[in-house]
């Protein structure tokens, strides 16, 4: 829920972030020791889907 609250806020900004980023960075901050998703990677798939989720959800 805080990655899709995140992006949200990125959206309303000048420069608005990729929900690619929000994703990557919100899983390397919970998972430093992991290396960065792959955007091809079904966890990355499975996250880009549950953002938008609860972007629908908050919105």
């Amino acid at each position: 829920m805080a990655a899709a609250d995140l992006f949200l806020a990125c959206r309303i900004v000048e420069h608005p972030r990729a929900v690619e980023d929000v994703i990557k960075r919100g899983h390397r901050c919970l998972h430093p020791e992991q290396p960065w998703l792959n955007t091809a990677s079904e966890i990355y798939l499975a996250q880009a889907q549950e953002l938008a989720f609860c972007e629908n959800v908050l919105l």
